[in-house]
């Protein structure tokens, strides 16, 4: 891993009844077999018995149907959130984890009207503000809370001169980049530094390579006559300008060489070699390899007794179990094949 080494973790004794409590619950996270299992249950009835011992099992004991699960989904996100401020986290790093629903809400509700299309897309309630509250700030053109008023603005600006719903999503995602980022600015926990800013260079290769397959597929042009516009990205993070040319210019073919001398030399391995040109099996694989790559950062803080790193990489495994069982119960309900479930799975805390 370039650039940090477990000697810069923080070792900060205030959180060390808080890690002994971390540890206690990391043991209690789905591990990797049981993700495979649950992936091949023979029936929901099956899975459901594989999850009885878990903090999920009651609540999805009665799950029949995908309305029925988006209701419990809630649910299980709004005990997340209470664990993670129960666990004294700086309030901060609550605030900055569960502001991305708050973004994504947004990007819903401003696709929908800038298309001025209906959706019964659900929003999540995990956020910080009151879904129905930003419904109807933007049905009436009132104010948004301050986090989310002033992209707004600048979405509708940029709409406005480029009719572009590409360019929106780029613009939302760069926006809560850069609010996490502002969250952290004055943090004195290098582990977190570079733990967002490896976050927001996999976000931007991923964001570049798809720009890239958008802009070939829109208008078939030669991609080598055209450039970047890197106001669409943030302009933190580890990885410079150029190599994300060289990204947008060359594609998928050569992406392990021109990310030889980054951090993340070697992370976009066969699976991708083995999807290319496929854009649609290639997004999902860019962002598998990059949950990956920050899960193996994670467990850097495995055998830390203090510190207040245990703690957020605590968050981005439990978001990552998240993440996997949200895929299987999905999956399962449309009846997905269970072998392309089991491709699709992050690697987990074990």
């Amino acid at each position: 891993m370039t650039g940090f080494g477990i000697s810069q973790l923080s070792g900060d004794v205030r959180y060390s009844q808080f890690v002994a409590r971390v540890r206690t619950l990391e043991d209690k996270l789905i591990s990797h077999n049981q993700f495979i299992r649950l992936a091949e249950s023979a029936s929901w009835e099956n899975m459901i018995d594989e999850l009885r011992n878990s903090e999920y099992g009651e609540l999805l004991t009665n799950i029949h149907n995908y309305l029925q699960l988006k209701s419990v989904w809630a649910q299980i996100i709004e005990v997340k959130k209470e664990l993670f401020l129960k666990l004294s986290l700086d309030p901060n790093v609550v605030d900055a984890t569960v502001s991305w629903y708050d973004f994504n809400n947004l990007k819903i509700l401003v696709k929908q009207k800038l298309n001025d299309i209906q959706s019964n897309v659900s929003l999540s309630r995990a956020g910080k503000f009151d879904p129905d509250d930003l419904v109807s700030a933007l049905k009436s053109d009132s104010s948004l809370p301050a986090l989310l008023d002033n992209t707004y603005s600048s979405l509708r600006k940029d709409f406005e001169e480029n009719k572009s719903l590409f360019r929106v999503e780029m613009l939302l995602e760069k926006f809560y980049l850069e609010n996490l980022t502002e969250k952290f600015k004055n943090s004195s926990i290098i582990f977190l530094d570079y733990l967002v800013s490896y976050y927001i260079d996999l976000i931007k290769i991923s964001q570049v390579l798809r720009w890239r397959n958008f802009e070939n597929i829109s208008d078939g042009s030669d991609i080598h006559n055209r450039k970047i516009d890197f106001e669409l990205l943030p302009k933190e993070g580890f990885i410079s300008n150029e190599i994300l040319s060289e990204l947008y210019n060359q594609g998928l073919e050569n992406i392990n060489n021109i990310l030889a001398f980054t951090p993340y030399s070697g992370i976009y391995n066969d699976e991708v070699e083995n999807n290319k040109g496929v854009p649609t099996k290639s997004g999902w694989v860019l962002e598998k390899m990059s949950d990956n790559f920050l899960t193996d950062f994670c467990s850097l803080t495995r055998y830390t007794p203090f510190g207040i790193e245990p703690l957020v990489a605590f968050i981005w495994y439990s978001f990552i179990e998240l993440k996997n069982l949200k895929l299987i119960l999905t999956s399962k309900l449309i009846g997905a094949e269970p072998k392309k479930i089991v491709a699709r799975l992050r690697k987990c805390y074990a």
